[in-house]
């Protein structure tokens, strides 16, 4: 029948490993069926921050330049972008990027970060290879942040809905799979 033939078959499964300090996090993603599978995957976990995030930063390995993409009222990628961070390893967090949304950063030089407490020096380290996009969310006044590593993005306001050219879609062969992983480590 129609549905039998035109049926996709996938796996995805989240596997959590504590080693030590850091937690792994493994996603895996099978495609079982006999045509290609398009596919998008990301994380989207809150870090407690109890005293506000303003008394937060993020730490990159090395200098960056990180141009925040904003988003239409559509939710959609829009063409107007912001430099958040110019050539430095550190953002301080403030409430005051999160009153639209998320900071949205694209093709990121980078694929380990860490949050630290300014004051008292506590932090995690976020790792996170084969992510080449990054978000950071919170709601302005909560005490968390949100750091997520994406393989995929939002659609770009001109995209034509065609999810095979879907900027940053993960494409699975049949019968094939894909592993995207990413750490947290407790420093």
């Amino acid at each position: 029948s129609f549905l039998q033939h035109n049926s996709f078959l996938s796996s995805f499964r989240i596997t959590y490993t504590l080693i030590n300090k850091s937690l792994v996090v493994d996603y895996d993603i099978k495609n079982l069926s006999e045509y290609d599978m398009f596919c998008s995957v990301g994380a989207h976990e809150g870090y407690c921050c109890p005293e506000g995030i303003e008394n937060y930063e993020i730490v990159f390995p090395k200098n960056v330049t990180l141009e925040h993409t904003f988003l239409t009222p559509e939710n959609t990628l829009g063409n107007q972008k912001c430099t958040i961070v110019d050539n430095d390893t550190v953002l301080p967090l403030s409430y005051r990027y999160f009153e639209i949304d998320a900071l949205i950063f694209e093709n990121i030089s980078f694929d380990t970060l860490m949050l630290k407490n300014k004051t008292t020096g506590r932090s995690i380290r976020v790792t996170f290879k084969d992510f080449p996009y990054l978000l950071l969310w919170t709601v302005p006044g909560a005490p968390y942040i949100c750091v997520e590593p994406w393989c995929g993005i939002t659609d770009r306001q001109d995209h034509n809905g065609d999810l095979k050219t879907k900027e940053g879609i993960l494409k699975i062969a049949p019968n094939d799979a894909l592993t995207r992983t990413h750490i947290i480590e407790m420093i």
